[in-house]
């Protein structure tokens, strides 16, 4: 019902029920609306992508009910509430403070970012998981007697057995004394195909295949 006045009288009239149903609910979502447009980031930011607009947007939205929480929690009796609000919100993000040590005039402090010192303890367990990864490789000699070697792989590379044939050199040892002097690998690891180490190894691959063939035939 909503009072109206002709003539100097005052009478009852009957609202429509959509109007009504709108004023009960939407009222909140107006407000929020309000809240939300004052400090939009998605408004003033235009993207070639939809979705990214959209991640914005949905920052907002989730900015803003923090501030209808934060002003349900802790009423704050200034005009520029609002702005307060964003200002600590902003300083938080930036500098990880303590709102419950915030003041208008305290500075806040910057995050140092410290990495975590390892102890004694878990760098001796390191060391012997490293020199337990080794790996027994079988070579077979001329007279056909095979000999046993040993290829220490460290555990942090993920890499098979065979690519460390040398006994007294690491992974690290082969890449550096070999493969890169000799040009087998780019500046961004990948394989050179133009290298004369990777040409070789083609040509070695293609003449075993060959005289695979060769046998093959032979047999049948």
């Amino acid at each position: 019902m909503q009072l109206r006045s002709r003539m100097s009288i005052a009478e009852l009239e009957e609202c429509l029920s959509l109007v009504g149903l709108y004023n009960k609910y939407m009222q909140g979502v107006d407000r929020h609306d309000q809240l939300r447009e004052r400090f939009s980031i998605a408004s003033g930011a235009s993207f070639k992508h939809w979705y990214k607009k959209l991640g914005f947007a949905l920052v907002d939205i989730a900015i803003t009910n923090l501030y209808v929480l934060y002003t349900l929690c802790e009423p704050v009796n200034r005009r520029d509430s609002h702005m307060h609000f964003q200002t600590k919100l902003a300083n938080q993000m930036l500098f990880e403070t303590d709102w419950t040590l915030f003041s208008e005039t305290q500075v806040p402090m910057e995050y140092a970012n410290v990495p975590m010192t390892q102890s004694a303890k878990v760098l001796k367990k390191a060391a012997a998981d490293k020199a337990a990864a080794a790996n027994a490789l079988i070579h077979l000699s001329g007279d056909g007697q095979a000999s046993g070697s040993v290829a220490y792989v460290p555990s942090d590379q993920q890499v098979p057995a065979h690519v460390c044939p040398h006994a007294a050199w690491s992974c690290w040892d082969k890449f550096h004394s070999f493969y890169h002097p000799k040009g087998l690998f780019k500046k961004d690891g990948k394989m050179d195909r133009g290298s004369e180490l990777y040409r070789l190894k083609k040509h070695s691959v293609m003449e075993h295949k060959a005289s695979s063939a060769k046998k093959t035939l032979i047999l049948l």
